[in-house]
Order: structure tokens, then C-alpha cells, then sequence
């Protein structure tokens, strides 16, 4: 049976569940109350169409768990003003490259020795038309 985490037992005792908060939650939220939901898996926003058409075929090609070695983990990126030598990370690891000027994606193909869980990134040393050196960027604006 999965262990409550140490933040849940905190709010509710050792007797709890964490079903108090969610009860309670749904009832402040029927009586007005601004209530943001992170539990149970319901969102409080419409998904994106794009991200259910990425989830759906990702879904029919079997692709229904988490990445795996040989798979690729890939970013697009878009910046603001046209750039040179962008250079991007993935997990710590150097990400192959492609694009330019405002347009730009990075990849890094999964070996096996990333760490488990979500995969932090980070882009930088690129060089605008000024000349001006960007530095790191481990920031993403939407999905």
C-alpha cells in the first residue's frame, strides 16, 4: 500500500487519509471559495487540443509510459530575437542541436544512466546580433 507523504500526514494526523482536504476543498469550492485542484487528476483548466493530439498518438503507438533508453527526449525552443550557438542541456547531459536564428529544437536520445523523473534542461551561451552573450535559461512558458 503506497505511504502517505510526510506533507499530507503533517495536515491531517496519523489517522488521516488526505480525503478531509479534498472534502473539504469541494466544499469550499460549491460555496463560492476560489479553489485551484491538484488532486485526483481533474484539471480545473481545458486541456490544450494539442496536447491531447500528442497524447492520442502518442497512446495508439503504444508509447504509454515513461521514456526509456533509446527513446529521445526532445525541446522545440523559440527566443525572442535571432540568435547564434545556442547550446541546451537535458538532465545534465549535452543536447544535439539543430535550428537557428529564432527557431531552434534540442534532443538527447535516453542511454539509461538519466535520473528518474522529470528531466530538467537548460539553454544558453548563444550570442545575439549585438554580440551580447546570453546566459542559462532553465525556463519554459508553456508545455
Amino acid at each position: 500500500m503506497p505511504q502517505l507523504s510526510e506533507r499530507v500526514i503533517s495536515i491531517t494526523g496519523l489517522d488521516g487519509d488526505g480525503w478531509e482536504i479534498f472534502n473539504l476543498a469541494r466544499e469550499m469550492k460549491i460555496n463560492g471559495a476560489e479553489i485551484i485542484e491538484l488532486t485526483i487528476g481533474e484539471h480545473d483548466d481545458t486541456t490544450h487540443s494539442l496536447i491531447l493530439e500528442a497524447m492520442n498518438k502518442s497512446a495508439r503507438n503504444g508509447n504509454t509510459g515513461y521514456a526509456k533508453s533509446g527513446n529521445t527526449i526532445s525541446l522545440a525552443i523559440t527566443v525572442s530575437e535571432t540568435v547564434t550557438s545556442l547550446a541546451c542541456t537535458i538532465d545534465g547531459e549535452a543536447a544535439q542541436m539543430g535550428g537557428s536564428g529564432t527557431s531552434w529544437t534540442a534532443a538527447l536520445q535516453i542511454s539509461g544512466d538519466e535520473t528518474a523523473g522529470s528531466a530538467a534542461f537548460s539553454c544558453g551561451s548563444h550570442v545575439d546580433a549585438a554580440g551580447n552573450v546570453g546566459s542559462a535559461d532553465a525556463s519554459a512558458d508553456s508545455g
